[in-house]
């Protein structure tokens, strides 16, 4: 019994009818007489009860070749659908070679058990991706009524079963080529197919394509390598990924905050040697005033003039794209 109506835990008037589902368990079914037939028509006959067929040969000169001579089990046998069942078919010894049948479509299973009962062996088994179910063959080596010598063997290309799918991969680009521009050609290649277009950091690279397992893939900024990856069309993963050097970093925008106690009407602020910002000194002398600059590799920050009897406090925060990085620095009197 394996299902029930009603199902517990309802309740039921005393008497009531209860419906069992009781399994047939497998399927029976009887050894037919294919002694006498011949080999084709004896297959078809027991692989279309479920039975798996095998092959052996038996010799006797008295009856025409490849007409079977017996069957093991033995005829009118119940057996459970999917049993081996063994077919000797009579192969005098004038008789040495075979036609090849057709088994694709089939499963390898019972493409080994055709090959096995027209005197063949199945060979190498090689794997293809394929929407076709897994397991099924999609090719053999040597094709359907092709005459060959007994023992030959059959190689077969199966299925397994990878469907293709397409995705977009997203890839970041660098801030300026290595020619110093910060819009650029950007060339992709993904598993020999090329395309191109203009990018920069902001829009970064992508591409959408089908695809059935791993690919590889390379990014060209201006001509240079800039990044290969791997991507994965099942999951839709980058599974790796790395960049080349030599590609300039994005600067580093800071806030500079200047604070006066009175005195001059203005500070100037020198970022490197060639950055210079004066910054009115405001109404109110305790405010803040605030400038803004880029710029890359800075080493030194200078503000000035600065009367002896001030102070002044100078405070500078870099802002990365990341917003990675703080630093302060107080200047004395001077």
């Amino acid at each position: 019994v394996y299902d029930q109506t009603p199902t517990p835990p309802k309740t039921v008037q005393d008497n009531a009818n209860i419906v069992l589902y009781v399994s047939k368990g497998k399927e029976i079914v009887t050894i037919p007489n294919v002694v006498g037939e011949t080999y084709g028509n004896s297959v078809k006959a027991l692989q279309d009860l479920g039975l798996v067929v095998s092959r052996e040969t038996d010799n006797n000169p008295e009856i025409e070749g490849n007409i079977i001579t017996k069957v093991e089990p033995g005829v009118g046998t119940s057996v459970e659908s999917g049993s081996n069942v063994t077919i000797y078919v009579n192969s005098p010894n004038t008789t040495t070679s075979s036609y090849v049948p057709l088994v694709v479509g089939m499963s390898v299973a019972n493409a080994k058990a055709t090959l096995s009962a027209n005197g063949l062996r199945a060979g190498s088994v090689a794997t293809q991706d394929s929407s076709e179910p897994a397991g099924t063959v999609l090719g053999q080596s040597i094709g359907q009524g092709v005459r060959v010598s007994y023992g030959t063997r059959i190689d077969l290309v199966v299925s397994t079963g990878i469907m293709p799918q397409t995705r977009t991969f997203d890839f970041p680009l660098p801030y300026a080529s290595k020619k110093n521009n910060t819009t650029y050609d950007v060339r992709i290649s993904v598993g020999g197919q090329e395309m191109s277009g203009r990018g920069s950091m902001s829009t970064g690279a992508h591409f959408t394509k089908e695809g059935l397992q791993d690919e590889s893939v390379q990014i060209f900024v201006d001509g240079d390598l800039w990044l290969t990856a791997t991507v994965n069309y099942q999951t839709g993963a980058i599974t790796s990924q790395s960049t080349e050097s030599g590609f300039p970093s994005k600067p580093t925008t800071y806030t500079v905050t200047v604070q006066l106690d009175g005195g001059s009407d203005y500070v100037q602020v020198k970022a490197g040697s060639d950055f210079h910002y004066p910054i009115n000194r405001p109404e109110n002398h305790d405010a803040y005033v605030n400038g803004s600059f880029v710029r890359e590799g800075i080493n030194e920050i200078v503000i000035g003039p600065i009367n002896s009897d001030r102070s002044v406090t100078l405070h500078f925060e870099p802002r990365s794209s990341g917003g990675e990085g703080s630093g302060s620095s107080e200047g004395g009197e001077g």
